[in-house]
């Protein structure tokens, strides 16, 4: 396991170069083609009373986590590394319009059941 002293260079964030407006629109996507039922009980299953909004203002969509578990919404910039993956994997995996193929790399890495 390797840990990352900044957040900014873990692999998440530098390789996928993920910004809170790209998942917003693909979680938004997925809520648009009516999936987002789908997508809420995957979150729900991984984080118990969380949920995900998407605001758009000024032409821009933004991503917010609430939960019961924590005081305030977390922007996507604030979840953890593992957290993130996982949102990523659901947008992958509901997206409207899949490849034919789909190889996911090692996702157990992020993805831990307690």
């Amino acid at each position: 396991m390797r840990l990352h002293a900044n957040r900014r260079s873990a692999p998440t964030r530098r390789c996928w170069r993920v910004t809170d407006r790209i998942l917003a629109a693909a979680l938004q996507t997925i809520r648009e083609i009516g999936a987002g039922e789908h997508m809420d009980a995957a979150i729900a299953d991984a984080f118990p009373g969380a949920r995900v909004e998407v605001n758009a203002t000024d032409g821009y969509s933004n991503s917010k986590c609430t939960s019961t578990a924590w005081l305030r919404p977390l922007k996507a910039a604030e979840l953890s590394d593992g957290t993130l993956r996982y949102l990523l994997l659901v947008a992958a995996l509901l997206s409207p319009r899949p490849p034919t193929l789909m190889i996911l790399n090692e996702p157990e890495t992020a993805c831990i059941r307690i």
